[in-house]
């Protein structure tokens, strides 16, 4: 992430919705190392990854509508949207590639404690 996150989340999205460019922009400076590393949990090949963190944003950008606060935070929303694209680009069914992520979160968890 580079720095502090300079404007809100909701400003951020309501931005996106009405697709000013720079509301992705700054998705990705404040958000893009962190979809990074959840991608990271999934995928081994580097290349892989920069596609995946990619579609990811553009995914962002295209469905930016079907994002709904109350559901869930912008940041929650968009690593589901990560997985979902790793899923895609794996060729895995979402579930597995759900319980392959939440395996390698609690060994990462393991490992930090």
């Amino acid at each position: 992430m580079k720095g502090k996150i300079s404007r809100s989340n909701d400003e951020i999205i309501r931005s996106l919705k009405n697709r000013e460019i720079q509301s992705i922009k700054t998705l990705y400076d404040n958000y893009s190392s962190s979809l990074l590393g959840i991608i990271s949990l999934l995928v081994s090949d580097e290349e892989l990854r920069l596609e995946i963190l990619e579609k990811t944003f553009l995914r962002i950008w295209q469905e930016s509508e079907k994002h709904e606060p109350i559901n869930s935070t912008l940041f929650i929303w968009m690593m589901k949207l990560a997985i979902e694209v790793s899923a895609e680009c794996m060729d895995l069914q979402l579930a597995e590639i759900r319980e392959k992520f939440w395996q390698a979160y609690k060994e990462l968890r393991k490992n930090i404690q």
